[in-house]
C-alpha cells in the first residue's frame, strides 16, 4: 500500500525545499534597502561630510569606501563615463545565498512546521542583517554627532 500524494505546499518524505521563501523575502528586502542607501543616500551625505571639514570615524570611512565599490565610476580614454556595479552584485549575491543555503541544512517536515521559524540558521541570518543595517545607520550618524558636539563646544579643542 502506497502513501497518498502530498497536499499542495507539502513535500513527500525525503524531499527538500529549494528556497526558504521567508528568508528570501527578508534578505531581498534588506538588499533593496541597502542598495538605496549605498547608491542614493551615501553619495549625497558624503558631499555634506566634505563640507564639515572634520575627521570622519573609521566606520564611516569604511561605509563610504563600500559605497564607492557599489557604484564605481570610471572614464575610458575617450572621456566616456562608465559605472561598474561590482559591489552591488556582491551585495545581492550575498543577500540571496542564505535563502538557498538554509534549506540544505535540514529538510522541513510538515508535521514540524512550527519549529522552522525558530531554526538557528534563520535567527543567525536575521541577526547578521540587523547588525549590517545597524552598522550603516551608526556610520551615517556618527559624523553628525561629532559635528553637533564641535558646534556646541564652540569649536574649542580639549576638555
Amino acid at each position: 500500500m502506497s502513501l497518498p500524494p502530498p497536499l499542495p505546499g507539502e513535500f513527500a518524505p525525503g524531499e527538500r525545499r529549494v528556497i526558504d521563501v521567508w528568508l528570501a523575502v527578508v534578505c531581498m528586502s534588506a538588499a533593496i534597502g541597502l542598495t538605496i542607501v549605498f547608491c542614493v543616500v551615501v553619495p549625497r551625505v558624503e558631499d555634506s561630510y566634505k563640507d564639515f571639514g572634520t575627521k570622519l570615524p573609521g566606520m564611516t570611512i569604511l561605509m563610504l569606501r563600500f559605497s564607492h565599490l557599489c557604484a564605481y565610476r570610471y572614464w575610458d580614454k575617450d572621456g566616456g563615463e562608465h559605472i561598474n556595479y561590482i559591489g552591488m552584485v556582491l551585495l545581492w549575491v550575498v543577500a540571496a545565498l542564505p535563502a538557498f543555503l538554509v534549506p540544505l541544512l535540514a529538510p522541513w517536515s510538515s508535521a514540524n512546521a512550527e519549529r522552522r521559524y525558530l531554526r538557528m540558521s534563520r535567527v543567525i541570518t536575521t541577526v547578521v542583517l540587523a547588525l549590517l543595517i545597524g552598522w550603516v545607520v551608526v556610520s551615517l550618524f556618527m559624523p553628525m554627532v561629532t559635528l553637533v558636539q564641535s558646534v556646541s563646544s564652540g569649536g574649542k579643542k580639549g576638555g
